[in-house]
């Protein structure tokens, strides 16, 4: 087993349902479009699709987007920088994937085996808690991202002591 988190992903998930992505892609608001519309698609195996998209330019950068024709959700991302904001892309994602009752949540990782860029993931909640095991007992190092200030940083970050660590707690509340 390698302790690469895309080669477990991609076993465990399927080739086709990982997205790695450089983070410097975003020189625009506009630009947001062409990768949240090939994002989407490609995490979800082809089975969702932006279905509406604005965006437009500033510190921070306003940016506008449904889901299979759901009803837009307008979010914020950082503006004057061309790295993709994942933290905010994760948070308005998961918010309009829940506003459809759909269980599954978009993860953001990233591990050793990146340099500036990160992965992404669409996963079922029993997807993601075989992630989180990953991360315990396999790769130390790699850290997931639910959204703005839910960024959970490496195992290997955690301080020991008594109680749960982070990552224990977030496979305690699955």
């Amino acid at each position: 087993m390698t302790h690469e988190a895309t080669a477990f992903l991609e076993h465990t998930l399927g080739a086709e349902r990982v997205v790695v992505l450089d983070g410097e892609c975003v020189d625009h608001a506009d630009y947001y479009e062409h990768v949240l519309r090939d994002l989407i698609r490609r995490v979800s195996g082809g089975g969702l699709s932006m279905t509406h998209f604005a965006g437009s330019e500033g510190a921070p950068r306003r940016l506008t987007l449904a889901i299979d024709e759901g009803e837009p959700h307008t979010f914020e991302a950082e503006g004057n920088t061309d790295w993709l904001d994942s933290a905010a892309v994760v948070g308005a994602v998961n918010l309009l994937l829940g506003k459809k009752g759909d269980s599954r949540q978009l993860v953001e990782y990233h591990g050793d085996e990146f340099g500036q860029e990160s992965g992404w993931v669409l996963v079922e909640p029993a997807e993601l808690c075989a992630l989180l095991e990953f991360g315990l007992h396999e790769n130390p190092t790699i850290s997931l991202c639910f959204g703005p200030g839910q960024r959970l940083t490496p195992v290997s970050e955690d301080r020991g002591g008594d109680g749960p660590e982070p990552w224990e707690y977030a496979l305690l509340a699955l």
